[in-house]
């Protein structure tokens, strides 16, 4: 979480719940989620008990706004109150066509051709370093998988999420 985030949570009165996935950081250990909406179901059983005595937003980032996306999706299922707000960046809406994602799978993509696509995303350069590039390789690809290989299925009752983005 950065310091920013931090300073808004305590000048507001509010505490920020950041779910740290599965094959990340402290739960590197742990298998990595390729799906969103199977991210989203792990994030939500994590997260769901805590939001329903609070007001409460979500931000995500990237590859994140997909799993809220899903998250969203399953709190409404489950009777979990939606989020005041919901503040999504860096990624097109999850119901972008396959054929005009601003990407190339990463699928067939070898190596270098994969470095040259993260590249593409902005990722920063000490990430393609030889001491860095073995974890974040993997990471990354994971992350691809999770938006290269979404569905974005929609019956009627998923058209409004009702939620001020």
């Amino acid at each position: 979480m950065s310091m920013m985030s931090q300073g808004w949570c305590r000048s507001h009165n509010a505490e920020c719940l950041a779910p740290q996935y599965p094959g990340r950081a402290m739960r590197m250990k742990e298998c990595a989620i390729t799906t969103a909406s199977e991210m989203a179901q792990a994030v939500f059983d994590v997260l769901a008990p805590s939001l329903t005595e609070v007001p409460w937003i979500l931000v995500a980032h990237s590859v994140g706004t997909w799993i809220s996306y899903e998250f969203l999706l399953l709190c409404r299922q489950k009777g979990v109150p939606m989020p005041q707000k919901a503040f999504l960046s860096a990624m097109p809406a999850p119901n972008i066509p396959l054929e005009k994602r601003p990407w190339r799978q990463q699928r067939g993509l070898n190596e270098e051709q994969f470095i040259e696509e993260c590249r593409a995303w902005d990722i920063s350069e000490i990430v393609f370093s030889p001491s860095m590039w073995p974890t974040y390789q993997s990471l990354l690809r994971n992350d691809f998988t999770i938006f290269d290989e979404y569905e974005f299925k929609m019956s009627k009752e998923d058209q409004a999420l009702e939620v001020p983005i």
